[in-house]
């Protein structure tokens, strides 16, 4: 459906002008599929299993470590994290509604902050040029306040919570990953977040599987990796090339049109409508890339602050993902741990209004601060 719509755009500029951006229109969110492919790499490192016959921890400190330390695993092994912790804990019974909860929105907030993330990888390439430090800054306090609402939203469970056990020696790392990225940028500044995780992933996994395992098993691990692995995630590179394709069939439409964009500028109030406006399309099943790519060409007359408008996309990419139903991620679930979709709307779509007046809050704030 993205690729006709897009195709069709560009066939009616063609038509009008008899020319488009051809070049454009194959290559757009490149970027940021490269970053997808490299990140995958890291799953051969990063180690969230735990012993088959360790018992499974309960109650409140459970209920915290399971929270903070999938929210970690998730910044860097997005849905893989989700779906390791959930075959844990469903080895002898069914996903519960309070273990839904903290997995689901774990997950989502990691698109506030994590360099690991897709959201992030469309963020940036859709507002070039915002700092990573500053969207770190912004993000993360949100993804603090959203786990705390979910601690509130699930005290009377607190104590029956069965948890994962997570050891946060395996959460280094996550956090070397993310330290070597914002020293790149300190030295590097000239080279780009993106293409510093890209090198930074794959190059990190080498390394680190050389000093675990020696040369031999370095290479049939890597290998197996590019053989086996890569090819699981065509879905999604697909849904990213045609939203690329989308993006860039409607801005050429938009740029041969006298379309005009319905702003004169792009401060905190514009910043907090196209947030609501992509969350609730999102709630519906428009994944946040169609919006990113389309609101990223149409603001581009603006000269809209690129922290700014980053910090809108990757909070709509997160909320919406932890709102709607149907989200890759909740699929997922829906069909590997049997959650109902009116349940997933019942349970998160409140707290989803919740995190989004919080996240208004930290663009009218970082609007202020820009401005």
């Amino acid at each position: 459906m993205l690729v006709t719509l897009g195709i069709s755009f560009l066939v009616h500029v063609w038509f009008d002008t008899g020319s488009f951006e051809s070049s454009l229109a194959l290559t757009s969110n490149q970027n940021l599929i490269a970053l997808l492919i490299s990140v995958s790499f890291l799953r051969l490192v990063t180690q969230t299993n735990t012993l088959e016959n360790e018992q499974l921890p309960y109650g409140n400190r459970a209920l915290r470590r399971t929270l903070f330390g999938t929210h970690l695993f998730s910044s860097v092994l997005n849905l893989s994290a989700i779906m390791i912790v959930a075959d844990r804990l469903t080895q002898k019974h069914s996903l519960g509604k309070t273990q839904f909860i903290v997995l689901s929105r774990a997950f989502s907030t990691a698109a506030f902050w994590s360099p690991f993330f897709a959201a992030m990888a469309a963020a940036l390439t859709y507002s070039p040029g915002a700092s990573i430090g500053v969207l770190l800054m912004v993000g993360l306090p949100v993804a603090l306040i959203a786990h705390l609402i979910t601690l509130q939203d699930i005290k009377s469970h607190q104590e029956k919570f069965e948890g994962y056990p997570i050891h946060f020696e395996s959460l280094l790392i996550p956090v070397m990953l993310l330290i070597l990225v914002l020293i790149c940028r300190v030295l590097f500044p000239d080279m780009g977040t993106l293409m510093s995780i890209t090198i930074l992933a794959p190059v990190v996994t080498l390394i680190i599987l050389f000093i675990r395992n020696g040369m031999k098993k370095n290479i049939c691990s890597f290998g197996g990796h590019i053989i086996y692995r890569l090819p699981e995630m065509v879905g999604e590179i697909s849904l990213f090339l045609s939203a690329g394709l989308l993006a860039v069939g409607i801005s050429e439409f938009f740029n041969h049109s006298n379309f005009v964009v319905p702003f004169m500028q792009f401060h905190g109030n514009e910043a907090a409508l196209c947030l609501l406006i992509m969350i609730l399309f999102a709630v519906i099943g428009v994944h946040p890339i169609v919006f990113i790519g389309i609101l990223g060409f149409w603001l581009e007359p603006l000269n809209p602050s690129p922290e700014l408008l980053a910090m809108v996309f990757l909070f709509a990419w997160g909320i919406g993902l932890g709102a709607s139903p149907f989200s890759g991620m909740h699929l997922a679930m829906q069909s590997r741990y049997f959650v109902k979709p009116m349940d997933i709307l019942r349970w998160n779509f409140p707290y989803a209004m919740k995190i989004m007046v919080f996240a208004m809050i930290a663009l009218q704030l970082l609007s202020i601060s820009i401005n």
